[in-house]
């Protein structure tokens, strides 16, 4: 039977099935179904877990031998196969449709792997496995599920995260869930059970600088250019990320371009202010900008910002620090 990988819980809560079959293309998430697979059959009393990891030109003598051991001789057993190529030799594919044709009461089969090729999933010993247990297939995260994804990472190791933390961590990682993982997990050593936001994430992967990306936004939004050049210049010497800079400040051009727009439909700056929770200590700061940057020059800021970010992924052949340069110029000389 196929499932979804959300029904899997599920399905892991109702019955044991002789077959589990993981493929697909995201490796973390694979790993992460064969874990919890696992950990509900040794509960089961599937206590001898034997793994074999399966390449093209893999001896299948030691899986034939576990397989066929008899239960009296034997504990309930877990047998996980590897697999490391999206197609199977021939001689593989009939030791797996015999499995299938005679399938162990004592036993039970974990298969992993990348994405099968659908010539793959078409054969005689994919189609016996599926009909004996579950598939789960596993697609690649799109970059709308990625900050579900994130959130549902975030409350498994019991932290809590506000919608800007969750879009930063996304687009710190650029969708690389591995790094996404490995940065959740550093999180969970500092805020667990703690609610965060996107400066604690900024601090946390930023927090050997002297300055920090947070001080050079209070410079824009002053329109201090001098200052702003020099932490800049700062960051870059200290070997900080580009993307958190250019994060912090699309962030705040961002911001003020749609508190100009409310202004522009007749809003106060103190209604807007209070509209965007706007913190007491950083309200002269945001107050400043908001008499000093107007629509047009933002939205030339935001440009170039989008402009940098593609610089940042390789799309664009720009040095991102002038970049990052040119977008406070732009941003900090426009006239009020």
């Amino acid at each position: 039977m196929k499932i979804y990988p959300e029904q899997l819980e599920q399905q892991l809560r109702q019955t044991i099935h002789p077959v589990y079959l993981v493929c697909g293309d995201e490796p973390l998430i694979v790993n992460e179904m064969g874990k919890n697979i696992r950990k509900h059959v040794k509960e089961k009393g599937f206590t001898d877990h034997q793994i074999f990891h399966v390449t093209p030109n893999y001896n299948w003598e030691p899986f034939l031998e576990s397989s066929h051991a008899l239960s009296l001789f034997s504990e309930q057993a877990l047998f996980e196969l590897r697999l490391t190529a999206n197609k199977l030799t021939v001689a593989a594919r009939k030791i797996l449709e015999s499995y299938a044709e005679n399938t162990p009461k004592d036993k039970v089969l974990l298969i992993l792997a990348n994405r099968l090729d659908k010539s793959e999933q078409n054969t005689k010993w994919f189609k016996s496995l599926v009909q004996k247990g579950l598939f789960v297939q596993v697609w690649p995260i799109s970059r709308q599920q990625l900050p579900r994804w994130i959130q549902q990472q975030l409350q498994k190791h019991h932290i809590q995260a506000n919608t800007d933390a969750v879009r930063f961590l996304a687009e710190y990682t650029e969708g690389n869930l591995l790094a996404t993982q490995q940065e959740i997990e550093k999180l969970s050593l500092l805020f667990h059970d703690k609610k965060i936001t996107e400066r604690d994430l900024m601090d946390s992967v930023n927090d050997n600088a002297r300055f920090n990306v947070f001080a050079l936004t209070d410079a824009m939004l002053k329109g201090d250019m001098k200052r702003s050049l020099k932490i800049l210049n700062a960051l870059k010497s200290e070997g900080t990320e580009t993307i958190l800079i250019l994060w912090a400040l699309t962030k705040e051009i961002r911001t003020l371009l749609s508190m100009q727009q409310e202004i522009k439909k007749g809003s106060s700056i103190s209604q807007v202010l209070q509209q965007w929770h706007v913190l007491e200590k950083k309200k002269p700061l945001v107050q400043t900008a908001l008499k000093k940057y107007n629509l047009h020059s933002l939205m030339q800021a935001l440009k170039k910002a989008a402009t940098i970010d593609q610089s940042i992924k390789g799309l664009k052949k720009e040095n991102v620090w002038d970049s990052l340069e040119q977008l406070l110029l732009i941003t900090i000389n426009a006239p009020a």
